[in-house]
């Protein structure tokens, strides 16, 4: 990333600045994409919310980042992904359009992942958990014990932390942020960077790298 310039206007820290970055010259956003650096450690930055409810939870996945996923997919075998919280089905169309068999339940529909019992056949979960329930849906994902790929901000909490360190878990970092889709059908700007969390897939690399423009960035896909 570029650096700040007015890290350098002042003999003195800012008060949102942590010494770091005053030090360095640095912009967070330089470091590590969504989280601020500061003395007692890492805090996340919100994430801007859409009018109405859980705004965060309702953004839509562009084509080029579920295409992220596919040769994973394809490497593991899967035939039928269920993605659980499909809200518009953009993911699911587009998974389909890979070849897929694809089961899509949302809770808009009368089917919370979080409560109900699991009753379909699947081979992979797939989705871009609700951000507000992020760690319930990772939790609720290891108590299923099926292989599962989670969209999810670069983030983590503690408590998910844990979880990736007791069960495992694999990443899939993009170059670039994701811009995803509001309900509105308008590409929202990308505050912070989004990866692929798997478990099950069995990539063989703890960490894997991606440039977007493999899969059509910065082109969104069909709303449809």
């Amino acid at each position: 990333g570029a650096l700040s310039n007015q890290t350098f206007l002042s003999s003195r820290p800012r008060a949102d600045q942590s010494l770091f970055e005053f030090r360095s010259g640095l912009h967070p956003a330089d470091l590590v994409e969504g989280f601020r650096i500061q003395a007692v450690g890492l805090v996340r930055l919100s994430r801007p919310k859409l009018e109405g409810g859980h705004g965060s939870d309702h953004f839509q996945t562009p084509d080029y980042a579920t295409k992220i996923i596919v040769p994973y997919l394809r490497a593991a075998g899967v035939k039928t992904v269920w993605e659980c919280a499909a809200g518009g089905g953009m993911m699911v169309r587009c998974l389909e359009r890979e070849g897929f068999e694809v089961i899509g339940t949302d809770i808009s529909t009368g089917y919370d992942f979080l409560k109900k019992p699991v009753t379909h056949n699947f081979d992979v979960i797939v989705t871009n958990v609700p951000f507000s329930l992020k760690v319930e849906f990772f939790k609720r994902a290891y108590e299923i014990g099926k292989p599962f790929a989670f969209l999810n901000p670069i983030t983590i909490e503690g408590e998910l932390c844990r979880m990736f360190d007791e069960y495992g878990a694999e990443f899939i970092i993009p170059y670039q942020r994701i811009a995803y889709l509001t309900p509105k059908n308008k590409k929202s700007s990308p505050q912070i960077k989004t990866i692929w969390v798997t478990h099950g897939l069995n990539i063989g690399r703890d960490i894997t790298f991606v440039d977007l423009k493999k899969y059509g960035y910065p082109n969104q896909g069909e709303w449809r």
